[in-house]
């Protein structure tokens, strides 16, 4: 048995640094590979307004959708708000966990409909900074969103009414069983980092689904994955706290 991989793109938005994206980007599709894209619908962010801007954005995204990519709502501005660090308890910063559900609503409403007038809005959210509460889930419910990328665990859950598909590590790995979400920000990325995971893409390719074929992965017995879920929690919190005391890259 192997893990199943879903490769996932976060912080899409007209500020890219294009020629890093562009070239990984190419590299899977030529070898079939579908993946996720957290697409920013109205950038804030002011530390990616260094990057070149690129006018045709959404005419892009939306050739990558009619590839087969997955589109997730990356929150609206990407502005982080309050200190929250929502349910998961990653990041002390979001966009959302924190705020009322009149609030959080509206904000991804927004972002949906941005999304909408675009022609590439799917069910599928992923918050900044992986902050997110239970507001932010109700809203997410009420706006038609069908699955999270994100959360704890190796296996699909189903919680308040929404699919998690977990997400915990930046580097590939292999348990045997299960599925992994890996996370890529191409803006942080040098020619060791791309080489690296380039080859870990190319050796395991056949390992590689689509964001959809999640619901495929199924758990064994739900007191598995939650024992997995608590197991993984705790591992993946201790290893954040390592990185940002030691300051590595799980690419290095």
């Amino acid at each position: 048995m192997t893990t199943k991989i879903i490769v996932r793109f976060d912080d899409i938005c007209p500020n890219l640094n294009w020629e890093i994206f562009l070239f990984i980007k190419k590299e899977l599709q030529d070898l079939g590979i579908r993946s996720v894209l957290g697409v920013i619908p109205d950038n804030k962010d002011e530390s990616f307004l260094k990057y070149e801007y690129k006018e045709n954005f959404f005419d892009l995204i939306n050739q990558y959708k009619n590839f087969g990519d997955t589109i997730a709502q990356h929150g609206t501005y990407h502005k982080y708000t309050t200190t929250s660090k929502g349910i998961l308890k990653i990041n002390n910063r979001s966009e959302f966990a924190g705020h009322d559900f009149k609030y959080q609503y509206k904000l991804i409403k927004k972002g949906k409909q941005i999304l909408v007038s675009n022609n590439c809005w799917q069910p599928v959210f992923m918050a900044p900074s992986h902050s997110f509460d239970e507001n932010t889930i109700e809203a997410l419910k009420k706006l038609g969103f069908k699955s999270i990328s994100d959360g704890y665990g190796f296996f699909p859950y189903k919680e308040k009414g929404i699919d998690f598909v977990p997400q915990i590590s930046s580097k590939p790995f292999n348990t045997g069983f299960g599925l992994a979400t890996i996370c890529i920000h191409t803006n942080n990325l040098n020619k060791i980092n791309i080489k690296k995971f380039l080859e870990f893409i190319y050796s395991n390719r056949s390992r590689i689904i689509s964001y959809e074929e999640y619901n495929s992965i199924k758990s064994p017995s739900k007191y598995i994955d939650l024992g997995l879920n608590f197991v993984s929690r705790k591992i993946i919190s201790s290893v954040r706290i390592y990185k940002k005391l030691s300051n590595k890259n799980f690419f290095k």
